[in-house]
């Protein structure tokens, strides 16, 4: 890939580099006459993959979704809705955090109610990864991680074996959560 992307929550803007530090293009400004308000970021945490497929998903926080644009910066499609039910994202700008697992499924990382997903490619819910109470956090400590409180949002990486690497910064570990082997595995 020749093409390095930052996501400036300051700014609200995606920013495409070359490999030399040219500026190529902007993704996300608001666009007023096309009913475009960009991206909404309430908190610091605004992440992005750039898939293999040539697109870039982004999180779009405060609109709790995520959004895929192509490489110059034309939304193709969105998937995520505020909510509380388990398939939703919670709270006022989630997630927080996202990756790919190598088959192109999505990880999601909220903030709040700190859980890790798992959406297939097309964004439909599959699963939760773990919970508060796997990751350690006490029901307690709930809710609003505001900057002080920054150690109780889990950064998350996916690796090349379906493994989901979860960052636990209060504890300072990188937790890894296995897929289980299905019934047809243990009985092989």
């Amino acid at each position: 890939m020749d093409n390095v992307f930052v996501a400036d929550a300051g700014h609200r803007l995606v920013l495409r580099y070359d490999l030399k530090g040219q500026l190529l293009g902007r993704i996300g400004a608001s666009l007023q006459d096309r009913d475009m308000p960009g991206f909404i970021i309430p908190s610091p945490y605004f992440d992005l993959v750039a898939g293999s497929d040539m697109m870039l998903y982004v999180v779009n926080p405060g609109a709790r979704r995520i959004e895929c644009y192509t490489f110059d910066g034309q939304l193709q499609s969105y998937w995520g809705r505020a909510g509380s039910d388990l398939d939703d994202f919670f709270g006022c700008c989630n997630p927080a955090y996202l990756a790919r697992l190598h088959d192109g499924r999505f990880v999601t990382s909220e903030k709040g109610i700190p859980r890790i997903k798992i959406y297939s490619n097309q964004g439909d819910y599959e699963t939760v990864v773990a919970g508060p109470s796997e990751l350690g956090v006490h029901l307690t400590a709930l809710g609003d991680a505001r900057s002080d409180q920054s150690k109780r949002v889990f950064d998350i990486a996916a690796n090349g074996k379906g493994e989901v690497l979860v960052l636990d910064a209060r504890k300072q570990v990188v937790r890894i959560f296995a897929p289980k082997k299905s019934q047809l595995d243990n009985e092989s």
